[in-house]
């Protein structure tokens, strides 16, 4: 398996506040990218955030909701 080494990335990763976007954030983080969190449950969201920054990296919880347009396009320009 290869690995890339993200130290100094942003990733940002819709639905990490649980299930396969938790597990993409939380690897994310173990490859030491900085991560947002997005989630439309805020409790769920920082839960994951606190755990990226356990990992060792930045870890922010964004509470967003992306079926909605309005939400994406105020965490974009946030």
């Amino acid at each position: 398996m290869i690995y890339v080494k993200l130290e100094g990335r942003l990733a940002v990763v819709p639905g990490a506040g649980r299930g396969i976007g938790r597990t993409i954030a939380l690897e994310f983080a173990r490859e030491r990218a900085d991560v947002v969190v997005v989630d439309a449950n805020v409790q769920t969201a920082a839960s994951v955030a606190e755990e990226v920054k356990g990992l060792g990296s930045d870890g922010l919880a964004i509470k967003t909701d992306v079926t909605k347009s309005k939400e994406v396009k105020d965490m974009v320009f946030w």
